[in-house]
Parts: C-alpha cells; structure tokens; sequence
C-alpha cells in the first residue's frame, strides 16, 4: 500500500496513468479541470472520488495544475479484495473506473478518512488493517454516489474525446471533431470548453505533446520522428509548441532524463 496526502501540484497536465498494477482511490479537494479516460470525461473538483482499476488508461487535466490538490490511495488487488469481498455490491474489474460526486454533506466525512490514513503509524500490522478499512469505507462512498457516464461528459462529448484519441496521429480539424460529435462546429466549441476545460484545439495539442513525451523518454527516435508519430505538421512547429508547454525543448527534455 502507498499513500499520498493532499499532494498539490505535482502530476504534469496529461500525464497518462494506468495505474500500474494497483488499484487507486483519488480524492480531488481542488476544482476546475477533468479526469480524462477513452470512454468519458469527469469533472475535477472538491469531492470528486474515483476508484481506478489496474490496466484503466486515464489523465488529468487540471485548469490550473499548481493549484491541483488531491490525495491518493494505492492498493494492490490482493489487499483490496477483502473490501470488495465485503462490499459485494460494488463491482469494478480489471480496466474499470468508477466517479462519484460526493455531496456536500458527506465532504467532511471523506477528508477525514484521508486525513485518518496520514496519521497512521506503528505497527505495520495495525497499519495495514486501517488503510483496508478506510479503503472499504471509501468504495462505500464512491459506490453510494457513483455517477453514470451522463454526469460526466455528454455523450457527444465522449464521441468527440473519443473521435481526437483515435485519430491523434492524422489531421484532425475542428470541423471534423465537430462532425464525430454530430453538433455545429460553433456549438461544439463552446459545449467541449464548457465540460473538458479546455479548447478541443488545446486538447488536441496538450495531448499530442503528452504522447510526444512518453516518446522522448521511452524510445530512440529522432526529434523529427516522434513529430511525425505524434502528428505535428512539422518539426519546428513541434519544437516550438513543446517547450512553450513544457519548457524544455524536446532534446532538451530528453537530455534532462525526464
């Protein structure tokens, strides 16, 4: 088990979680911005709770990331199936991902599970059985308010997310996300801003130098060939946008060993 409390700042826009083998429970405190997955998006936001199943591909998207504040609970699925076991009503497989919104009235109660999980010491043994407990309490919650893909992004949002991921690498303009999305392009930009935080054309370009990351850090290919993969219309535009979000060029970054 791995705990992190009330942790501001720290994640990059974009960065792609899969949650590495354990299950997550993340409680935002801060809001503006969206959990993104291939499916739909949900609102970051004081009171957003989601369990993350292992495998369950997802980022965020904070409006302001230095001021993103949320606290993180990472459980491997040996320790957690004594909760799920328990709380035989709640069901998340492998690849699952489950948002609650919780109401105002049970805010409290969850930051002080969180805030009961910073303080736990001693005996590893003793440790462990409270983190199980509060980690049951908390799928309790998420369960109880768990939200349908309704609440988080309108269907013809998920389509248009849906639409960009898929086709990331090609030309994407805005009419055709718009299309994808079956709403007037004038509509559509304002209906995307309003639910995903951003501009589909700055969602398109955070998500295409996030992928052009993982690149530098993952592979040995040439700047010009991770523009091309990521579907830049050319190296110096590439250049140029990825230092003006990461601050960096992209050898620069790649040097760095980030």
């Amino acid at each position: 088990m791995k705990y992190i409390h009330r942790q501001k700042g720290a994640d990059e826009m974009y960065k792609t979680w899969h949650s590495h083998g354990e299950y997550m429970i993340i409680y935002t405190y801060s809001s503006g911005g969206s959990l993104v997955t291939a499916d739909a998006t949900y609102p970051i936001k004081r009171g957003a709770l989601a369990v993350i199943a292992p495998g369950k591909h997802h980022y965020t998207m904070p409006t302001m990331p230095e001021n993103y504040e949320r606290s993180k609970l990472f459980i491997s699925e040996e320790e957690l199936k004594p909760c799920l076991s328990l709380a035989n009503f709640f069901d998340i497989a492998p690849g699952g991902f489950v948002y609650a919104s919780l109401p105002e009235s049970e805010l409290e109660y969850a930051e002080c599970l969180f805030e009961e999980l910073s303080r736990s010491e001693g005996d590893e043994r003793y440790r462990a059985t409270l983190i199980s407990s509060i980690a049951l309490r908390l799928i309790v919650l998420c369960d109880k308010y768990a939200t349908d893909k309704e609440m988080g992004a309108s269907d013809s949002m998920t389509l248009a997310i849906r639409y960009v991921n898929d086709n990331i690498f090609e030309d994407i303009t805005l009419d055709s996300v718009a299309a994808a999305a079956n709403m007037s392009k004038y509509h559509f930009s304002r209906t995307f801003k309003r639910a995903v935080g951003v501009t589909v054309m700055e969602y398109i370009l955070k998500t295409r130098i996030m992928l052009s990351k993982n690149l530098l850090a993952s592979s040995e290919l040439s700047i010009l060939e991770v523009s091309e993969r990521c579907g830049f219309s050319s190296v110096s535009y590439f250049c140029r946008a990825f230092k003006a979000e990461v601050g960096k060029t992209p050898l620069g970054y790649r040097k760095a060993g980030n």
